[in-house]
């Protein structure tokens, strides 16, 4: 598995160490900043270094709560920028905070805060060495604040977009499959009417024969009898249509023997086993062995 795709999962599931991250070379180079001089290294100023630091704590719940953290931050690196006037990595926290707040708060919210803190950090920059607010030093530090805010907008928007677009791919798939169960749903009606008029037609055709077989009975038996022969032919074809019609219209999860007949289905056929006294009070006797009917006489 590539290590990075591994790295992006850990970091998805720590919330605290995702927000923290940015945390470490801020402090990184806020003391080595303070160590950097005109010509050589020296000892940092641990005290400028250590105010840098607690700074950068708030970052740990910057998603959590980004409004709070953001004024927190501002406002520490605001009063460290007044104090120690040589400190240039004073409001890079508050940089971090201000892009959080614009990535995850509403876009008013972002762009007030935004543009308070560009105004602030340039003010308190010009006061401090002296300088006029548009100067170049006033007018970087206002691009700082404003561009924070800006990309923090940007990556809102690109999120919202892509979330919407998969939400898009989603409706247009349960569009796709709700379609296609309505389609399903037309054909089987369509097969569920076609199979009653062919089992209609049957049962019709089963009646008007066992009526000849009735009144044939006892004045023609050779007539009744082929009556009755139709009758088994014309029964047996309905049941078959029923039996394919049926597992066309079965579900296909369904497995076979899943749903019980019901009771008086044409398609099964009940035995002594079926009906006994664990069901019924009454049994049911065994079907009878049909007889052979003697040929008429010559």
């Amino acid at each position: 598995m590539d290590v990075s795709m591994v790295w992006r999962r850990w970091i998805a599931r720590h919330d605290r160490v995702r927000d923290a991250l940015p945390a470490v070379p801020l402090i990184v180079v806020a003391v080595s900043a303070t160590a950097v001089g005109e010509s050589s290294w020296h000892e940092p100023r641990w005290q400028e270094a250590v105010w840098s630091g607690l700074s950068c704590l708030p970052l740990v719940v910057r998603s959590r709560w980004p409004l709070p953290v953001a004024l927190v931050t501002l406002a520490t690196g605001l009063t460290l920028m007044a104090l120690v006037p040589s400190a240039d990595m004073a409001p890079a926290a508050g940089l971090v905070a201000l892009y959080t707040l614009a990535a995850l708060g509403s876009r008013r919210t972002a762009w007030t805060v935004g543009l308070a803190a560009a105004l602030a950090i340039a003010g308190v920059h010009a006061a401090t060495h002296a300088e006029s607010v548009v100067g170049a030093a006033g007018l970087l530090r206002l691009d700082f604040a404003i561009a924070a805010t800006a990309l923090g907008r940007a990556v809102r928007n690109r999120r919202d977009h892509l979330a919407e677009a998969r939400a898009r791919v989603v409706r247009a798939e349960n569009a796709q499959e709700a379609e296609a169960r309505r389609r399903v749903s037309e054909e089987r009606v369509r097969i569920a009417r076609d199979l009653h008029d062919v089992v209609a037609h049957h049962i019709t055709l089963v009646n008007a024969q066992a009526g000849v077989a009735h009144h044939l009975m006892r004045a023609n038996p050779d007539q009744a009898f082929e009556a009755l022969a139709h009758i088994k032919d014309n029964s047996r074809a309905a049941l078959d249509e029923l039996r394919a019609t049926v597992g066309l219209l079965r579900q296909p999860d369904d497995a076979p023997g899943a749903r019980p007949p019901s009771p008086g289905s044409p398609i099964s056929t009940p035995s002594p086993e079926d009906c006994g006294p664990a069901d019924c009070p009454c049994t049911c006797p065994a079907p009878a062995t049909p007889r052979r009917r003697p040929p008429p006489p010559s």
